[in-house]
C-alpha cells in the first residue's frame, strides 16, 4: 500500500507539468499530472490530498477547469493551490471562487542567457 500524499497537477504545459513532477516525486509526493483536457477523464477516479492548477496555461477556461474540481468527489475538499506568472490584482480578476477557496502560488523566471 502507498501511503505518500497524492497531488493531482493539472497544467498544459508539459515542461512546466515535468519540472513540478519531478520536484514533487524527490519529496516523496505521488504525483497525478494531467491536462485540463483530460480533466473530466481522470476526475470520477482520482482522489488526491491537494490539487494544484497552472492557470496560465489552460486551454480550458479557468472557471470551468475550478467548477470541475469542486464537482467531483475526490477533489471537492482538497485544497487547492493556483500556479501562475501573472500579478495577483489581475488574476483575482478572472477567477470565481472567494479569496478563501485557494492559494495562490506566484512565480517568475528568466530565461537563462
Amino acid at each position: 500500500m502507498d501511503d505518500r500524499p497524492v497531488i493531482l497537477f493539472i497544467t498544459d504545459d508539459p515542461a512546466l507539468g515535468a519540472m513540478f513532477r519531478l520536484r514533487l516525486q524527490a519529496e516523496d509526493y505521488a504525483v497525478t499530472w494531467v491536462s485540463s483536457g483530460e480533466l473530466d477523464e481522470v476526475l470520477p477516479d482520482v482522489s488526491s490530498d491537494l490539487v494544484y492548477f497552472d492557470v496560465d496555461s489552460a486551454r480550458s477556461t479557468v472557471a470551468s477547469v475550478l467548477f470541475r474540481l469542486r464537482r467531483a468527489p475526490g477533489t471537492r475538499n482538497r485544497p487547492l493551490v493556483l500556479v501562475s506568472r501573472t500579478p495577483e490584482e489581475q488574476l483575482r480578476r478572472r477567477l470565481p471562487l472567494a479569496p478563501q477557496d485557494f492559494v495562490l502560488a506566484l512565480y517568475q523566471y528568466e530565461a537563462a542567457s
